[in-house]
C-alpha cells in the first residue's frame, strides 16, 4: 500500500520509533486516509505493569522523561495505563507543530469558563512530522442520525466557542511541575498561538490552486472558469475589507475547515443540554474574519443557503462576544470557500494512486462546484456583482 509515495511499512516503523512508543508492543491500524494527512490508531499491548527498567526508572517515569527542545521529541506524560492513541503524520513539520500548539491550547483552556463544553484531544507527543493525541471514542457529527438543522446547531455552537476560546482566554498560563503536560512548551496564552498562525490570503489561495489545476489540465475543470473568476473578484474585495479592519473584533483565530467530520460528539444520560463536542484537525487554522469560518462551514457541509440566517443566529446565541455578522458577507464567504474546496479536491484527486480514491475526491470537487453555482445563481448580491469590500 502506497501513501503519497511512502510505503506503509516505513510509516509504521517511524511510529514505532516515536519517543512515546519506543520499547512497546503496538498494534497500528490505518483508521483514515484523511483528506490530506495519514492517520493511525495505536494500541499499546504491553503496558499492563509498572515495572522498572535497567536504570531504575519506572515506565511512568520513562513515559514522561522526553524533554522538549526544537530538536528533540515533544512528549507529555504518557500514562502507561492509557492504551489507545491517534497518530497523524504531516507532510510539513511546521504544520504539525502549529496544530499541536492550537490543540494543546484548547485542551488546556477547556478547564476554564466559558468553553467548558468544548474540548480538543490531549496532546501526547509531537515529534518531527508526527502528532500523537489521545483517542476519543465518540461518534462524528456527520454520523449522527439527526437533521441538518440539528447538525448545524451543534456545529455553529462549537464554532462560536472556538472563537471565544481564543478571544477571551488571554492570561498567560505557564508550564509548571504540576502541569500534566509539563514536558511540552509553556502555554503563553493567545499570543503564543497567534505567533504560529498567518493571516489568511484568499486571493493567493485561489490563485495557487487554480494555477496548479491549470497545469494538471484536469478534464472538465474549465467548465468552472467563470465561477473561479467571480470567486477571485469577491475574494480580492473581501481581502481589502479584511486588511482595513484587521484590528476589529470581527477578525481572529478561525478553524478554517469545520466540516461535520471534524466534530466528535459525546452526550451523557441522553440529555441534549449535556452534549460536549471535541474539535479535531487544526491544520487550516489561521487569522481571518469570523464570517469566513461560518461561510466555510456552510460550504464544506453543503448547507442549504436558506439556512444562512439560522446559522448566524445560532452562532450569535452561543458566542460570548457580541459579533454582528451580515448574511450577505457569510454567503459571499460560502461561495469563495466552495470554489477553494472544489479546486483543492480536484488537485488532491490527481495525487491519489487508486482510482476509487480519485473518484471520491472528484465527486467531492463536483459537489463543491455545484454548491458554488447554486449559491452564485440564487444570491442577488453575488449574481449582480455587488461590492463586498466595505462590509
Amino acid at each position: 500500500m502506497q501513501i503519497k509515495g511512502e510505503n506503509i511499512n516505513t510509516l509504521v516503523a517511524e511510529l514505532s520509533d516515536l519517543p512515546c512508543f519506543i520499547g512497546k508492543e503496538l498494534t497500528i491500524e490505518a483508521i483514515n486516509t484523511g483528506y490530506s494527512q495519514q492517520v493511525f490508531k495505536i494500541v499499546i499491548l504491553d503496558n499492563g505493569h509498572d515495572s522498572q527498567s535497567n536504570d531504575g526508572t519506572t515506565r511512568d517515569e520513562q513515559c514522561s522523561s522526553h524533554q522538549l527542545t526544537n530538536n528533540t521529541a515533544r512528549s507529555s506524560r504518557l500514562k502507561c495505563s492509557s492504551e489507545t492513541f491517534v497518530a497523524k503524520r504531516f507532510s510539513d513539520k511546521k504544520i504539525a507543530y502549529r496544530e499541536m500548539q492550537v490543540q494543546r491550547f484548547l485542551s488546556t483552556q477547556s478547564l476554564h469558563q466559558p468553553a467548558k463544553q468544548l474540548r480538543a484531544p490531549k496532546v501526547v507527543c509531537c515529534h518531527e512530522h508526527w502528532l500523537v493525541s489521545e483517542f476519543i471514542d465518540s461518534p462524528l457529527l456527520d454520523q449522527l442520525p439527526i437533521s441538518e438543522k440539528a447538525k448545524l446547531e451543534r456545529a455553529t455552537a462549537a464554532l462560536a466557542k472556538f472563537h471565544d476560546a481564543f478571544s477571551t482566554f488571554r492570561s498567560a498560563v505557564q508550564s509548571t511541575a504540576s502541569d500534566s503536560q509539563a514536558n511540552l512548551p509553556a502555554i503563553g496564552g493567545i499570543e503564543a498561538v497567534k505567533a504560529e498562525l498567518t493571516e489568511l490570503d484568499l486571493p493567493a489561495v485561489i490563485r495557487s490552486l487554480a494555477n496548479s489545476i491549470g497545469k494538471l489540465a484536469l478534464k472538465g475543470w474549465k467548465d468552472h472558469e467563470h465561477l473561479i473568476k467571480q470567486a477571485m473578484k469577491c475574494a480580492i474585495e473581501m481581502q481589502d475589507g479584511f486588511k482595513s479592519h484587521i484590528d476589529e473584533s470581527g477578525v481572529g483565530v478561525i478553524h478554517g475547515d469545520l466540516n461535520y467530520a471534524n466534530i466528535l460528539v459525546t452526550q451523557s444520560n441522553g440529555d441534549s443540554d449535556d452534549t460536549q463536542v471535541c474539535l479535531i484537525d487544526f491544520e487550516s487554522v489561521a487569522l481571518a474574519p469570523f464570517a469566513y469560518d461560518l461561510g466555510m462551514l456552510m460550504a464544506i457541509n453543503c448547507v442549504p443557503p436558506s439556512l444562512t440566517d439560522f446559522c448566524i443566529r445560532n452562532y450569535q446565541n452561543h458566542a460570548i462576544n457580541n459579533r454582528y455578522l451580515q448574511c450577505e458577507v457569510v454567503t459571499c464567504y460560502a461561495f469563495i470557500s466552495s470554489i477553494i474546496n472544489g479546486l483543492w479536491f480536484s488537485e488532491e484527486s490527481s495525487c491519489k494512486n487508486e482510482k476509487v480514491t480519485q473518484d471520491v475526491y472528484l465527486a467531492k470537487a463536483s459537489a463543491q462546484f455545484a454548491y458554488a453555482k447554486m449559491v452564485y445563481s440564487t444570491d442577488s448580491y453575488l449574481s449582480h456583482d455587488k461590492s463586498f469590500g466595505s462590509r
